[in-house]
């Protein structure tokens, strides 16, 4: 351990490793040697916050030398992201895909300032953790296992460049417009987000009877020049979607290409019955490409990793290939 100058505000906490005899303290400074712990308290409806014992226990059995931050909000998670990348090896993210979505953007930023690079690890503790089992994380332990032995691939980074407002954003999963967004916005104005994906499946539904009755559903776009009508569209760089659904198999982080994936279902039963039959390893048709462009005669919002954003009547997707330096298991 080297010596560190700024603490967070828990660093005077109780902490498990003074009882294994370990020095371990929540800071803003990293030694290089190091691994900055990030954690999002608030993932997962708060379900990480509330792991962060067991974290600590987990990473006290790692080997590694590692320490915590514990983070406030997203504005807050992109400082102690980038003051900790001046100094650490490894960045271990822990949190959802949000998360991760915002790691990326901040370690993207730094290549573009020519700014010291870390290596990234990202632990599922959100509601749906798409972006690890892409990355055949199966626990914490897997995940220390593979920093120690520094396993390391190079992750391709999907962006999106919305019309309107005109801004460029990351995605590391998916990124997707039509049934998703409206779905999950649904959901949360009728009942609020729930960190068990299990538990939303029949609110999920009877959202999806709702969205289908306001007639915003099915959508008319253009594909590449090319008319489709369809309820959902998702540009895949893993084979995972909506918490676990294996919507394109082949997909992959790694292959420098991207999947779009079309649902053209036009009710909300034979959508339900879709989602079902996914479940059970159906295949659906997926096309591989590394660029798309999509646009509506409607204004729309698509959806990255979980977050929304407003995209007016078109947008751009595209790929950074092998941007991201990640530690990675195989799928």
């Amino acid at each position: 351990m080297g010596l560190f100058s700024t603490f967070y505000e828990y660093s005077q906490a109780p902490c498990l490793s003074s009882a294994l005899g370990r020095r371990c303290r929540v800071c803003y400074n990293i030694n290089m040697s190091s691994v900055a712990v990030i954690l999002n308290p608030a993932a997962g409806g708060g379900r990480s916050g509330r792991r962060r014992r067991r974290l600590e226990t987990d990473l006290q059995r790692s080997g590694l030398d590692w320490e915590l931050v514990v983070t406030r909000n997203k504005a807050d998670m992109r400082s102690r992201i980038q003051a900790c990348a001046d100094t650490a090896a490894w960045l271990l993210i822990v949190g959802g895909d949000t998360s991760f979505r915002i790691a990326a953007s901040e370690i993207l930023d730094r290549h573009h300032e020519k700014k010291t690079i870390p290596r990234l690890a990202f632990f599922g503790a959100g509601s749906a953790n798409d972006l690890t089992r892409g990355l055949g994380i199966r626990n914490l332990r897997h995940l220390c296992g593979l920093i120690r032995q520094n396993q390391v691939r190079q992750m391709d980074v999907g962006w999106v460049r919305t019309e309107s407002p005109p801004r460029e954003h990351c995605f590391l999963g998916s990124m997707s417009l039509g049934l998703g967004v409206l779905v999950n916005r649904e959901m949360a104005r009728t009942r609020g987000e729930s960190g068990r994906p299990l538990a939303a499946w029949i609110p999920g539904a009877v959202a999806l009877r709702r969205v289908f009755n306001s007639h915003d559903l099915p959508m008319d776009l253009s594909v590449n020049g090319r008319p489709v009508t369809c309820s959902l569209a998702v540009v895949l760089n893993g084979p995972y979607y909506a918490g676990g659904l294996r919507l394109a198999p082949e997909a992959s982080p790694f292959d420098h290409k991207l999947d779009l994936v079309l649902l053209s279902t036009r009710g909300w039963l034979s959508t339900l019955v879709a989602g079902v039959a996914v479940l059970v390893r159906r295949r659906l048709k997926a096309e591989t490409g590394s660029d798309w462009n999509l646009k509506s005669k409607e204004t729309f919002s698509v959806q990255l990793d979980g977050d929304v954003f407003p995209a007016g009547r078109a947008c751009t997707v595209g790929l950074h290939a092998a941007a991201l330096s990640v530690a990675a298991g195989t799928e």
